[in-house]
């Protein structure tokens, strides 16, 4: 990934608002857009762009730039919508790896999909839950996955300065990591895996599955049924129409009616 690659994955995520707008123009529906934080005004260079090409546009669009935590006007915002709010983000994608499948090649490839996506995409690996509920185990798998980290950063040093570190927490509570390059580790023996998951259970995007063979159909099955939306054995293998935080936007931007 060289620097070019690193500033399109920056582009790529702070220009989802504006391609948001086109899904749900391509609908028919009136869009407000409440823009993100520190997003740098990309989206509306792009959505006046799109209005130069095409004027009669602009009166289906309205963009706010509110803060989250301004709740009476996102309130309004919310009480004008009739069809159900389109929310994007706040996704966690994880490895949940097994001491089977803990192998170095394992490893290595976990390692450098988190150097090279800098963590900044929604099906990015945010950190790992390992099949134990033994403390040593976790910080030796830790103790074995940073000098891989660190040597992919240090393999692409001179893209972004990337600072991998693996944290050790005991705790299972899921959330986004620090990103380019911090990952986050927890234990999690796959007896617990559906219990721990499922409050999570509207947040939770990719798995990466790291097991043995034999493991990988109970281990699905297990992460399908917490509602981890996609399950892989190489998180940074994308495939063509791949959906957007797991889920198609076009289904959610329409109503549908049979019977006519």
């Amino acid at each position: 990934m060289d620097a070019r690659r690193t500033l399109f994955a920056y582009r790529r995520l702070y220009g989802l608002p504006a391609l948001n707008v086109v899904e749900g123009l391509l609908t028919g529906n009136i869009n407000s857009l409440k823009l993100p934080s520190r997003e740098g005004g990309l989206s509306v260079r792009l959505l006046r762009a799109l209005f130069g090409i095409e004027p009669s546009l602009a009166e289906y669009v309205y963009v706010f730039d509110y803060a989250s935590k301004d709740l009476v006007n996102m309130g309004k915002m919310a009480a004008l919508a009739d069809t159900r709010i389109i929310e994007w983000g706040h996704k966690v994608s994880f490895a949940y790896v097994t001491p089977e499948g803990a192998t170095p090649q394992a490893l290595q490839g976990l390692a450098r999909h988190i150097v090279q996506t800098g963590q900044l995409l929604c099906g990015s690996c945010q950190g790992l839950l390992f099949d134990t509920e033994d403390r040593e185990a976790l910080y030796a798998l830790c103790e074995t996955l940073l000098p891989l980290l660190e040597a992919e950063a240090a393999h692409w040093r001179d893209a972004i300065d990337l600072g991998a570190r693996a944290p050790r927490r005991a705790g299972a509570a899921l959330t986004p990591a620090i990103q380019l390059g911090h990952a986050w580790a927890r234990r999690l023996p796959r007896a617990k895996l559906l219990e721990t998951l499922r409050p999570y259970k509207n947040h939770l995007q990719t798995a990466g599955l790291l097991c043995a063979p034999a493991d990988r159909a109970p281990l699905t099955d297990r992460l399908w049924r917490a509602d981890v939306v996609r399950v892989t054995g190489d998180m940074s293998d994308g495939f063509c129409g791949e959906a957007h935080d797991g889920d198609y936007p076009l289904r959610r931007y329409t109503k549908v009616v049979s019977g006519w």
